[in-house]
């Protein structure tokens, strides 16, 4: 298929791809881009193939930029000479990511407090202590959302309720099924978006946002 990429997240490393068919957006991350003589760029127009996780989730798992030429690792196989200078930004880049993980794990460490702490970068501003920005907090649609949970529905989505199963681990390790989501809807969307909250305990005790489908969650503390 071809699209565009309509949003990069450069420093975590991963982005959404609009369809020129203009169906749902696709998440995609910096490893399933195959000519990666450059980063990606929004706008960039690009040439992919998709499919559904477990969870029902659309990614990318080739993408292709547009006009980039496609990187060989065979021996005898020379380099462009814009991919041999871009090994050692690359690098670059890489070393810095590395040192930022490790400062914030160390952080999160001083404090005692458990890795959901690396995603809450926002709590100690004015409004944000639920643990995510007050433009968040006040969200209508986070706020209907949460309203639903409390009184069990009607859901909006079928898939509303399901499991979490966290395969990332970006959340506490639980057993299967004490995590579940739910849809926060973006406005302007025909589809579900990349916003959900996740629930944890039945009946839920605890409550998590991500706005990015499920790559970073920020803790509710009271709703």
């Amino acid at each position: 298929m071809n699209g565009a990429i309509s949003a990069w997240n450069d420093s975590k490393g991963f982005g959404f791809i609009t369809p020129d068919n203009q169906s749902e957006q696709v998440f995609f991350h910096i490893s399933a881009v195959k000519n990666n003589s450059r980063r990606p760029q929004k706008g960039d127009r690009v040439v992919f193939e998709s499919s559904r996780d477990a969870q029902n989730r659309l990614k990318a798992k080739y993408v292709l930029l547009e006009g980039e030429p496609v990187r060989r690792k065979s021996a005898g196989i020379s380099q462009s000479p814009m991919q041999s200078k871009a090994k050692p930004a690359s690098r670059v880049v890489n070393s810095r990511l590395i040192l930022l993980f490790a400062a914030l794990l160390v952080i999160g460490l001083i404090f005692k407090s458990p890795l959901l702490s690396l995603y809450q970068p926002d709590s100690a501003q004015p409004g944000g202590s639920s643990g995510y920005p007050a433009s968040q907090q006040h969200s209508p649609e986070l706020k209907h959302t949460l309203q639903l949970i409390e009184r069990n529905g009607p859901f909006p989505y079928s898939q509303d309720g399901s499991v979490f199963q966290n395969r990332e681990r970006h959340l506490p390790g639980k057993p299967r099924g004490y995590y579940h989501e739910y849809t926060v809807k973006t406005p302007g969307l025909s589809h579900r978006g990349a916003r959900r909250v996740v629930t944890g305990g039945n009946p839920p005790v605890v409550f998590y946002y991500t706005q990015d489908h499920y790559n970073s969650f920020r803790i509710i503390e009271s709703h």
